[in-house]
């Protein structure tokens, strides 16, 4: 079974609304299948494939954006298993 946990968001740009730099890490248990996590920012249709670091259940990917300042939500999905999770400036 997949699990999706220890999710971290960092982000690195001026106080919104700007463009900022959202980064998000998180560690994936049992990805299967040589499936690649990806991660739905806000505002985006289709996922951004996550990379990993070599030996390690790790996953890291970032997205800029222009956002406003109000509570965004970011969903991470590997096989069946969605996750999401809320952040703030």
């Amino acid at each position: 079974m997949t699990t999706i946990s220890d999710i971290t968001i960092t982000t690195d740009g001026t106080k919104p609304p700007a463009n900022i730099c959202v980064t998000v890490n998180c560690t994936i248990d049992a990805t299967g299948n040589n499936s690649t996590p990806q991660v739905f920012f806000p505002a985006q249709s289709l996922g951004t494939d996550m990379t990993n670091t070599p030996g390690t259940q790790t996953w890291t990917a970032s997205d800029t954006q222009m956002y406003d300042g109000e509570e965004q939500t970011i969903t991470i999905i590997c096989n069946d298993v969605e996750v999401s999770h809320t952040f703030s400036f």
